[in-house]
């Protein structure tokens, strides 16, 4: 049988990772000390280069535990397990296995596979990724408890799979919803979840997305969980402001992932 080609050639690859290693030295901009929510790191510019696995969501059969609507006919598709092995072939350090191209009713076995491979090749599993939303009102909407439900579950699948954080994400409260209560809503919940996280020994990482499209927004939100196992996943693309430069360096201090985009 011929091997299967590469959806992205290596040295692509690599030219895109160097954008992300490039990064390292963000990490010597000056800190808030007086932030609860300020990561002291004795080294500056430590930045490990890896690849997210939603960087290949074109090429699943399944999404979210659905038919993968951006997979064309006739196109290639791969597993995570075969994404593990094309981030050890490229030579990335890391993998974010992202938890919505999993099989609908996968096992713990599922998890176990991407652990095994990950390790057999040498690639570290960074972390994991969920779906959710919690702007839902607490006291009236089931959908609040479905999604801290769903948060805890894969808080678990990350001790399983041996990956040291998960992103989430504030979501979109109802419409009409002042800002005000929506952020009480996301900071009581990462609060919960920070804990259950903490107990387990595994990071949270909120990220600049959906309605959370500026630093001020996302450094409230961090700062008043006040918790050390709860950070920000800082993502390059997705601040909507003048100056995403300064932006990205306001958040950096409170990071515990970053993501770099080339689109």
């Amino acid at each position: 049988m011929k091997p299967i080609p590469p959806l992205v050639s290596r040295r692509h690859l690599l030219a895109q990772l160097g954008t992300a290693a490039a990064l390292a030295p963000l990490t010597a901009f000056s800190q808030d000390k007086a932030s609860p929510q300020v990561f002291q790191r004795a080294a500056k510019g430590q930045i490990k280069v890896g690849l997210s696995a939603f960087s290949f969501r074109d090429h699943y059969p399944f999404m979210k535990g659905k038919p993968n609507a951006r997979v064309k006919a006739g196109s290639r598709t791969v597993d995570l397990p075969e994404v593990i092995d094309l981030a050890a072939s490229y030579g990335a350090e890391g993998i974010e296995v992202t938890s919505y191209f999993f099989k609908p009713e996968f096992t713990d076995a599922d998890i176990l596979e991407c652990k095994h491979r990950a390790h057999v090749n040498g690639v570290t599993i960074s972390g994991t990724a969920v779906g959710n939303n919690l702007s839902y009102d607490p006291q009236n909407d089931p959908r609040y408890e479905e999604q801290m439900t769903y948060v805890k579950e894969w808080i678990d699948y990350a001790v399983l799979m041996g990956a040291p954080f998960v992103r989430v994400f504030a979501g979109h409260a109802p419409k009409n919803t002042p800002e005000q209560v929506a952020n009480e809503r996301v900071i009581s919940a990462l609060q919960t979840l920070g804990e259950y996280a903490g107990e387990r020994g595994i990071f949270l990482g909120i990220e600049n997305h959906d309605s959370v499209a500026t630093p001020e927004r996302l450094l409230t939100l961090v700062k008043e969980v006040d918790n050390p196992w709860v950070g920000i996943n800082l993502d390059n693309g997705n601040f909507l402001v003048d100056d995403p430069y300064n932006a990205f360096e306001k958040c950096l201090p409170h990071a515990i992932n970053v993501q770099i985009k080339t689109e």
